[in-house]
Parts: C-alpha cells; structure tokens; sequence
C-alpha cells in the first residue's frame, strides 16, 4: 500500500480475512480494507465495509475505531453526495481521536466539509448549536478558525463578507483532494441560501442594495433569483424595469379553503373505499 498500489493492497487484504483466527485481527483487516478503498475513492466498497463495521457494537468501545468508523461513513456520504447525513456523521467523531481519523481524512479537510455542507443544508439554530458553539465541534474549529468566521457571517446575515472569504480560500478548497469536486456546488447552494434569507422578510426589495449586499452586480443577481423563482424556492415576482423584487402575499383564508377541500376530498375517497368494501363482503365476494 505504502508504494500507491491500492487496488492489489486491497485484493490482499480481503484475501488475508480467511486467515483471521479472532475477533481482534478481523477487524484489524477490515480497517486496512477501509483504508484501501478510501485511497482507491472506491465508494462502493467503502460503503460496504462501513455498513459491515457498523454492525459490530464491539467497535463502540474502542474510540479511535469508532472515531474511524464515523469518519469514514462521513466521507462515504459525502461521495454520494447526501451531505447532509455526512455532517451528522462527522459530528459524531470524538476530538480525542482526531490524530488517528488522519488515516482515513484529514481533521482539516473533514471540518472544511462539516463547515461548507452545514452552511448549505442545516438549519440555523442547528449550525449554532451543533457546529459553531457545541463543545466537541469548536475544538476541531481551532484547526480552521478562519472557518469558524465564514459561520459567524453567515450566522449575522453579513453575506458580502461570507460570499468573499469563502472566494479568498476558493483556492485552498481546490486543491484538497477530498472538498474540490465538491466545493463549487456546495458554494453555489451557500449562496441560493444566502439570497432566500436575505429576501425572505421583505415585501419588496431593491436588487440594487441587495447586489451590495452580496457583493455582486444587478444581472448575476437577477439571475440567480430567476432560477429560485423558477425552481419554486422563492415565492417572488421580479419587476425587471425598476429592479425590483416583490414577494407573492398568501391569503391565509385562501390557504384554509384549500386545506378544507383537500382533506374534504380525501375523506370522500376514504368513505367511498369503505362503503365499497361493505357491498363487497354483503355479496360475498370479499
């Protein structure tokens, strides 16, 4: 493995677990797989391995296996792109076992995920309790405090200052093997995020202050709010002569006579299924 040949590193490895005579060195083996398929970017067999090792509850006693195990299942989440299981998983890995998980990722590169995917996908409350300010997390957030900043912006609605220094380390995050084929969707999700917070609160707004805000000029913007509109993630209008965004108004009675109907509608399905059924077992045929 030392040589960079992963794939017959890893034929031999499963080849040796026919040679395990205990719990001990079976699980050894399969921590060499593990670490085989993450160099081979094998999601597959990383995901199998995982969910292997992941029904042993005898790994939960040992913390820096167990902190292995978190990690990897985080990284395997990763690449297939449920980033929002992952940062769950790297959440779970215990700070005392951080110089071992270097084995299957970088702790940096694993908070540079944790930090990027959060700010994409979970809820604020959940990114100031578990992330920025959760007792375990805040220890890895040391290794990466210009990270700890990006979230202290993004938590402040100060998205010009969020959006440039997530640009600034654009680089940095390029050149990590385990965040660059991720960062340009992840960054992109940061900023939708960013838009539909920042409009969420007006009943209209000028696309003028808000591309100051963003730092970014009126067309980007506007087009990036066309395509939310578009998707149905913002419930907008857009007034493309006077640069203008004006929120849609819900009746709420409107709301609540949509609501009846349905439910109306549901229930007659319901009732009309049941009575069926009656005549059925009234005729013998059920």
């Amino acid at each position: 493995m030392t040589s960079g040949s992963f794939h017959e590193a890893s034929t031999n490895y499963y080849k040796s677990k026919e040679f395990c005579t205990n719990d001990a060195q079976s699980i050894q083996t399969w921590f060499s797989c593990l670490k085989t398929t993450v160099f081979e970017f094998n999601v597959s067999g990383l995901s199998n391995i995982v969910s292997i090792l992941d029904s042993l509850p005898i790994l939960a006693k040992d913390k820096e296996k167990y902190a292995k195990l978190r990690a990897a299942s985080g990284l395997c989440r990763i690449r297939t792109r449920h980033y929002l299981q992952a940062v769950h998983k790297f959440l779970e890995v215990d700070f005392s076992a951080c110089s071992s998980i270097s084995e299957i990722i970088p702790p940096t590169s694993m908070v540079s995920l944790t930090v990027l995917s959060s700010l994409a996908f979970f809820s604020r409350h959940d990114i100031k309790n578990r992330v920025l300010t959760s007792l375990q997390f805040k220890r890895y957030l040391d290794l990466e405090p210009e990270l700890r900043e990006v979230i202290k912006y993004f938590l402040r609605n100060e998205y010009s200052l969020l959006i440039s220094a997530l640009e600034e380390r654009r680089g940095y995050f390029l050149l990590n093997i385990y965040v660059h084929e991720h960062f340009d969707f992840l960054f992109n999700e940061i900023k939708r995020r960013a838009i539909m917070d920042y409009f969420k609160p007006f009943k209209s707004a000028s696309l003028t202050i808000a591309a100051k805000a963003f730092s970014t000029t009126v067309a980007e913007l506007q087009s990036e709010i066309c395509n939310l509109i578009s998707e149905g993630h913002l419930s907008a209008r857009l007034d493309f002569e006077c640069k203008v965004l004006w929120s849609k108004k819900v009746d709420p009675r409107t709301q609540a006579h949509e609501k009846v109907q349905r439910l109306g509608q549901k229930y007659r399905r319901e009732i009309r299924t049941t009575l069926g059924m009656l005549r059925l077992q009234q005729a013998r045929l059920a």
